[in-house]
C-alpha cells in the first residue's frame, strides 16, 4: 500500500515538473528570426477619422531562461505599413522598435509549448501621412506596450516554429503640439527559433 502510495505521489510530481523543465535540456538562451502581418490603426486627437495601416514586420529575439517557464529577453522590429484609398498609397509607416520582453511559458502537449508575453520598448516611426488629410510627416519617437501569446512547435530538441499573435499600443511624443497621436493594433507572426546554451 505504502508503495503504491509512494508512486502515485511520484508520477503526480513527476508530471507537474516536466512541463516546467522541457527547456532544460534544449538550452538556457533562445534566438529567433521571423515575420508578420501587422494591422494598425493611427488616431490624431482633434481630427476626424483614423488611418487604417496594414503591411509587413520582421523581427529578430533573443531570449534567456531565467526559470525554467520564464524567458526574459530583447526584440528588435521593422515594420513597413501603408493606408490604401482607390489603390493608391495615402499614408505610409515605417518604424524600428527594440524592446524588452517577457515570456512565460504553459505545461506543454507534446511537442506543443505555449506561452504568454509582454513587451515594453521605444519606437522610432517615419511617418507620412500629408495625403490622408492629417498634416503629419517626419520622424515621431513613442513607448510601445504589447501583450501576445503564442506556441512553440518543437521540429527538433533544440529548433521551433513559433506561432505569435500580439497585440500593441503605442503613444507617440508631442512632436505635433496639441494633438496626441497614437496607435494601436495587432500581429500575426511566424519565425523560427533556435534553443541553445547550458
Amino acid at each position: 500500500m505504502k508503495n503504491s502510495l509512494y508512486y502515485l505521489i511520484g508520477s503526480t510530481l513527476g508530471l507537474t515538473l516536466a512541463p516546467a523543465s522541457i527547456f532544460a535540456a534544449q538550452g538556457d538562451s533562445e534566438f529567433s528570426l521571423g515575420g508578420a502581418y501587422q494591422t494598425m490603426e493611427l488616431e490624431v486627437d482633434d481630427v476626424d477619422g483614423n488611418a487604417d495601416l496594414n503591411g509587413n514586420t520582421y523581427l529578430a529575439h533573443y531570449g534567456y531562461f531565467v526559470l525554467d517557464k520564464l524567458a526574459l529577453g530583447v526584440e528588435g522590429t521593422y515594420r513597413r505599413l501603408h493606408a490604401e484609398v482607390d489603390d493608391e498609397a495615402d499614408a505610409t509607416f515605417s518604424t524600428f522598435s527594440a524592446a524588452l520582453t517577457a515570456d512565460y511559458y504553459l505545461p506543454s502537449a507534446g511537442s506543443f509549448s505555449p506561452y504568454l508575453g509582454a513587451s515594453l520598448g521605444y519606437l522610432r516611426a517615419d511617418l507620412d501621412a500629408n495625403e490622408y488629410g492629417y498634416g503629419l510627416d517626419g520622424n515621431v519617437d513613442g513607448l510601445q506596450l504589447g501583450a501576445r501569446v503564442g506556441v512553440q512547435q518543437f521540429l527538433a530538441d533544440n529548433v521551433a516554429l513559433n506561432y505569435q499573435v500580439c497585440y500593441n499600443y503605442v503613444m507617440f511624443g508631442d512632436e505635433y503640439g496639441a494633438e496626441d497621436l497614437t496607435g494601436k493594433g495587432f500581429s500575426f507572426a511566424l519565425s523560427l527559433s533556435y534553443f541553445f546554451g547550458e
